[in-house]
């Protein structure tokens, strides 16, 4: 037993031993193979830790690799991981361990030397040391490429621009401080308020220079403060990743996406709120206010907007000015008490240039023309006084333009009125101070400040549409052309408007200028054909037949004479010129050469009977050698009158219809036949019927017109509206309305500015403004379909008042049921008026309103302008002006223009009664 367990034993001994000597024999083999592997894989573990950022772990392998391989190679990987340990320190902001590192390093790899000295320059720049950054610069034979080492080390490192700028060691002109001044500069200039893009150009900067990605930055910080995030975007993207400027990258774009999908720290988180601010917490704020000003609650109203105001100044303290003015803005416009505003505010707005101009458009929102130029008034004094820019710059024109435009809502009664009350109760009662009420004046300040062609032209329109008589509106043309002498549109203006008077010589004289200037432009070609025609016609008045013939000779030389159907036309003129000479056998070959060029027997007699009458033939003179059968179809009979109307249209004669046809045309556009009509001649006649003032034909053409839809619909509704009697104001509204909306959707200028132009001349007289309901100018697609349906089924055109018939008031009963003093308190006659009395206009004033209408309205249902119903009523205006003025006549403050009407109306009253006399003499 005991030999077999001493066997045992010693068996167990031995196999330790063995397992000893085995096991340090496969560790040494380990050892070979792990440093063979070390050796093989080293490089790139070492690339692969610096890619992710692990420096000094990168550096210890490094050592590693180099205690194993010892080359060269391994001595080099070393030396870039100590560099790259080195940039990262330099980066994080350790400095010092940089500096101590980098000493140890050039004594243990001389080989980085130059590398590490860069990287020393990089840590004095980093430390505001400039000078050792540009010493070498000051050296004449400096290589160039050291140059480039200190320009990209200045392109990756600079932060402080104004160091470099003012850096003495460099001249002033040197390249690189000069640039750096100028970027400095623009730098400061787009982070301190709105800059403009010529201050920001920096032509100085070219692409490769080392200021370059800042110039981009520059031009991405002004794209952001404009809100013009696109383009911002794309700057960023333009910046050098490796630049100084591209660290506010992640910034700019946090501030873009309002920091939601950017989560920055440190400094880069505290630049976006210090710049952004918690821009949530005042929204919020601020949406609660505009809610409470939508629902029009004053008293939530106040309370949001301390708030709002609290909000701005914790979270923006610079922007509590203009938060203040914009609420006091929309407090104005929502009728909120001025002092509880400003007390809720904690003060009163600022009142300064960009205040006066929100006021003014919050003026020319709530409809207030008048209010609104007084305000834009104050507001170039501000501007001018604020340095916006110069009194007579050309932002001074477009205001002034502006406000004129603005007046032209405005009818001129009113406007005397509001200049007499601004004077009466303004600040001053000098005249001057009322300039911006009067349009001749601002466009006349508009244009000479610069004389564009399109003030010129709305001042043109102006004055005519104003009474100032054609005097006025020729001394704006000769305005219009002593500025702009080389545009022919102030030339052919005044020809036409000698060719109205009959000023034919000096008609002329303004056409040969503009053929000298634009002899090819279309309107000068046709207004020469014109001229000639009216030269023409006015020697057929005068029975000179001889210089009529020499007419007829120079218009039968135009090219353009020969053109449509001018030739038919000139045959016209010349059968009158026969009729005049009595030559018989002239006359018939005239007559079958008009007949034979018009193919149309209707035409013919519609141009004839236009020649005769324009020629001022007398009745029993009248030609009637064109026999045309009695009945004639409906529709050669349109076709014809349309075809002579159009004619007369194009050589500037005004045709009528024959009366005898009248009836026939309308009969056949109230029926159902008229479908096969072209809507060209539909147009025709229905405008030749207004020119005639045939109104019912106008009505009749203008339905079947809108039975044939399409894009001529608005077209339609407009003339529509033009043929209706004068007491459907509501629905003649209506029908402007409606072909304005119709003309915003296909955009159609034209009709959209003859709908608007015929929906200021509404009225006339100013106190309709207040007491017709007027619809709405815009109309949704339901409005807008129950117009164009109501005026299709309206085929019979309306004869008396809409809410009375016939039967109920003859015209002497109306009149005497207003001048009833009885009968004048009835309130149920005031309940059934078509429209609500304003609370300041007294019921005493209806019975003289409705007689002045119905003694001075025009057949198309405009009253004139009360200085013209003054001259010639001026016992109904001044009854009128007594009730309506009763209070001020009592308080002796009868308004200055009243009394320059009555004075006007009683000399003009002398002056008739002074004729009287001469003629009963």
């Amino acid at each position: 037993m005991a030999s077999r367990k001493g066997r045992k034993r010693r068996k167990s001994r031995k196999t330790k031993a063995l397992s000893v000597q085995s096991g340090t024999k496969s560790t040494a083999s380990l050892q070979d193979a792990s440093h063979k592997s070390g050796a093989r894989d080293g490089p790139a573990e070492i690339r692969r830790l610096i890619s992710q950022g692990k420096y000094k772990l990168a550096v210890n392998k490094a050592k590693q690799y180099h205690k194993l391989a010892g080359t060269k190679e391994s001595e080099a990987i070393l030396a870039d991981a100590y560099v790259v340990r080195i940039r990262g320190l330099i980066d994080s902001g350790h400095t010092a361990d940089a500096k101590a590192l980098i000493k140890v390093v050039a004594e243990k790899h001389p080989s980085v030397g130059q590398v590490l000295a860069d990287l020393n320059t990089v840590i004095c720049v980093r430390e505001g040391k400039i000078e050792e950054l540009v010493r070498p610069l000051c050296e004449p034979d400096i290589a160039e490429q050291r140059r480039k080492v200190i320009e990209k080390i200045i392109k990756e490192e600079l932060i402080d621009l104004d160091a470099l700028a003012q850096c003495s060691l460099l001249s002033s002109e040197h390249p690189l401080r000069a640039a750096a001044a100028a970027v400095a500069e623009a730098f400061s200039a787009v982070t301190s308020g709105p800059v403009e893009d010529e201050a920001i150009t920096l032509p100085e900067i070219s692409r490769r220079s080392p200021f370059s990605p800042w110039k981009i930055l520059i031009r991405a910080i002004a794209c952001f403060y404009r809100r013009d995030d696109d383009t911002c975007k794309r700057f960023l993207q333009a910046i050098d990743p490796k630049s100084a400027p591209a660290r506010l990258i992640p910034v700019i774009r946090a501030m873009i996406a309002d920091g939601s999908s950017y989560k920055l720290k440190g400094k880069s988180s505290l630049l976006v709120s210090t710049i952004s601010g918690d821009r949530s917490k005042l929204c919020q704020s601020l949406q609660v206010l505009d809610s409470a000003l939508g629902a029009q609650h004053h008293v939530k109203t106040l309370k949001a907007i301390r708030h709002s105001v609290n909000t701005c100044k914790e979270v923006y303290p610079e922007l509590v000015d203009k938060l203040r003015q914009h609420i006091f803005i929309r407090a104005w416009m929502n009728d909120l008490p001025e002092e509880r505003v400003h007390n809720a505010m904690g003060g009163p707005s600022l009142k300064d240039a960009y205040f006066w101009q929100l006021h003014a458009r919050a003026a020319e929102l709530t409809d207030r023309p008048v209010l609104a130029c007084s305000l834009w008034h104050k507001f170039l004094n501000c501007a001018v006084e604020e340095g916006w820019f110069a009194r007579k710059g050309i932002e001074t024109s477009v205001v002034y333009f502006h406000m004129a435009d603005l007046l032209r809502r405005v009818p001129e009664d009113e406007l005397e009125w509001e200049r007499q009350e601004l004077m009466m109760f303004g600040d001053t009662g000098v005249e001057s101070a009322t300039y911006f009420l009067y349009p001749d004046y601002l466009y006349r300040m508009a244009s000479e400040i610069d004389p564009a062609p399109e003030i010129f032209q709305k001042w043109l329109e102006w004055a005519e549409n104003s009474d100032l008589g054609w005097r006025e509106q020729d001394r704006v043309a000769m305005e219009w052309h002593a500025a702009l002498p080389d545009d022919v549109r102030p030339l052919l203006y005044l020809m036409e408007s000698g060719e109205k008077r009959n000023a034919l010589k000096k008609a002329l004289g303004y056409l040969e200028k503009a053929e000298q200037i634009e002899g090819l432009n279309p309107d000068v070609r046709r207004a020469r054909l014109r001229l000639l025609v009216a030269t023409a016609i006015r020697h057929l008045k005068q029975k000179k037949t001889h210089l009529a013939r020499k007419d007829f000779q120079e218009i039968e030389r135009l090219p353009q004479a020969h053109e449509s159907d001018r030739p038919a036309f000139l045959a016209a003129l010349r059968c009158a010129c026969a009729m005049i000479d009595r030559q018989d056998s002239e006359l018939a070959t005239w007559n079958e050469e008009l007949i034979r060029l018009l193919e149309d027997r209707v035409a013919a007699s519609v141009v004839m009977e236009g020649v005769l009458k324009a020629c001022r033939f007398s009745e029993d003179l009248l030609f009637s050698g064109l026999s045309v059968p009695d009945s004639v179809p409906g529709d050669a009979l349109v076709a014809g009158v349309a075809r002579g109307c159009a004619i007369g249209d194009d050589v500037g004669l005004q045709f009528g219809i024959p009366l005898e046809w009248e009836k026939g045309l309308i009969e056949f556009f109230s029926g159902q036949n008229s479908s096969s009509v072209e809507v060209s001649v539909i147009r025709t006649i229905a405008n030749a019927a207004l020119k005639n003032e045939n109104l019912e034909l106008a009505y009749a053409a203008s339905g079947a017109g809108l039975l044939r839809g399409g894009s001529y619909l608005g077209r339609f509704l407009l003339l529509r509206a033009l043929s209706l009697p004068a007491w459907e104001m509501d629905r003649r509204n209506e029908c402007i309305a409606a072909a304005a909306e119709l003309a915003r959707r296909q955009r159609d200028i034209d009709l959209l500015d003859e709908a608007i132009e015929l929906r200021r001349q509404e009225g006339g007289f100013f106190l309709w403004e207040t007491m017709i309901e007027k619809s709405d100018f815009c109309l949704d697609q339901e409005e807008l379909d129950r117009v164009i349906e109501r005026e299709k089924k309206a085929r019979k055109y309306p004869s008396t008042f809409s809410d009375y018939s016939d039967s109920d008031y003859s015209d002497n009963d109306w009149y005497n049921y207003y001048n009833d003093d009885e009968d004048f308190e009835d309130e149920d006659f005031y309940d059934d008026i078509p429209f609500d009395l304003p609370p300041e206009v007294s019921p005493k004033v209806l019975p003289l309103l409705f007689e002045l209408f119905i003694k001075h309205s025009e057949p198309d249902g405009r009253v004139p302008k009360i200085k013209e119903i003054a001259r010639k009523d001026s016992d109904l205006v001044k009854q009128l002006i007594d009730v309506m003025f009763e209070d001020d006549q009592a308080k002796g403050r009868l308004p200055e223009f009243v009394t320059q009407w009555l004075a006007n109306s009683k000399r003009s009253s002398r002056k008739s009664k002074k004729k009287g006399r001469t003629r009963k003499r």
